[in-house]
């Protein structure tokens, strides 16, 4: 799962942790939809983040006689990229009632989508329902323990909620993405020790065969700056692919913390520098510019981020650009740009809040 984390509150900028709790890749699932002309073009719509035209085509896909259940998961995935939960979860659930019975790995995942619509809801009991169902078929899918374990938190079963996060590490002792995943969700329930157990245990555990990012990252969520700055630049020069960005962004983050936002600008530079433009390091840097008040470079790079079309980036990129805006004065190109966030994220209850704010301006 990829999670970037951190957020930079006095100037409201949105991090991705924010709004991507979804594990899901969306495009991948699009990709599979079944054949059939409109299924396809609605596919094609998610892919190019057009959610009204995919809702549209998925549509029209039921009513020329087209895989109906295809298309309502397409529907689904539409409603929910661009925040219509309560839609999202009326097409899930239609598709997963036209099963045969017999469950397949796509059942499995629209009940994933499903579970995710009601959180964002905050229908977390109904959340866990749906967990509890999925744990019959899986009993053992570290993931969906977790999922669970986060949403039994949400309603205060501490105890309940342990015992899956126990269950998941048990399962997957030598994940520390899901290791510190569990530590945030401790945390933000406000039970920071619980969490600060689990990563101790993994360097007690195995610390020794941890790598430098391991290692970096580990340091970073235990409150451990220097340390994590320094084992995580070990884990730069050595890193390569996909995992170089990852190194990259927390490495970022510990010069943030420090307020020093000239190393963390410096970190995303050279990375943008050496290999390209990368959506998430390209906001983060935009925050970092925008914490030192120098709104236009922040401008460019969220405009740049969203050039790439990164669909999980998209949402994000946006709303802090908006903020960019607000902070550089531009109230009219604010509300411009609230205006194309709000037709492509009608409930967004935060966002409508903003526009009406910006509308007095």
């Amino acid at each position: 799962m990829k999670r970037i984390h951190g957020q930079t509150k006095r100037i409201r900028a949105v991090s991705f942790a924010l709004l991507t709790g979804m594990c899901l890749p969306f495009c991948a699932c699009a990709s599979r939809a079944v054949s059939g002309v409109h299924t396809e073009a609605a596919s094609a719509a998610i892919e190019a983040l057009d959610y009204d035209k995919a809702v549209e085509e998925a549509e029209t896909a039921v009513v020329t006689g087209e895989d109906a259940r295809g298309a309502y998961r397409l529907m689904g995935i539409a409603y929910l990229r661009s925040a219509r939960y309560t839609e999202a979860a009326d097409a899930f659930r239609t598709a997963l009632s036209r099963s045969d019975g017999i469950p397949t790995g796509m059942d499995y995942d629209m009940n994933l989508y499903l579970a995710e619509c009601h959180r964002r809801l905050g229908a977390y009991e109904e959340a866990v329902r749906v967990y509890d169902h999925m744990l019959t078929l899986r009993p053992s899918d570290a993931e969906t323990l977790y999922e669970r374990g986060e949403a039994k938190l949400k309603l205060n079963l501490l105890t309940e909620a342990t015992a899956d996060f126990d269950e998941a590490v048990r399962l997957q002792n030598r994940d520390m993405d899901l290791r510190i995943r569990i530590y945030r969700a401790y945390e933000e329930a406000g039970y920071a020790e619980a969490g600060r157990a689990v990563l101790q245990d993994a360097l007690n555990s195995f610390g020794g065969a941890m790598s430098y990012y391991e290692k970096g990252k580990t340091a970073y969520y235990l409150g451990n700056n220097a340390e994590a700055q320094s084992e995580l630049e070990k884990a730069l020069t050595a890193s390569r692919g996909e995992e170089r960005a990852q190194v990259v962004l927390m490495l970022g983050l510990t010069g943030e913390r420090q307020g020093d936002y000239g190393y963390a600008i410096n970190v995303y530079s050279s990375f943008l520098e050496s290999e390209g433009a990368q959506a998430e390091v390209l906001n983060r840097r935009g925050i970092c510019y925008m914490e030192l008040r120098d709104y236009s470079a922040a401008i460019a790079d969220f405009e740049a981020g969203l050039a790439l079309q990164d669909a999980e980036a998209h949402r994000v990129l946006l709303r802090n650009e908006i903020t960019a805006y607000e902070h550089l004065g531009d109230f009219a190109m604010a509300r411009e740009k609230m205006a194309a966030y709000m037709a492509r994220y009608p409930d967004d209850e935060e966002a409508a809040r903003e526009n009406a704010f910006l509308s007095t301006r």
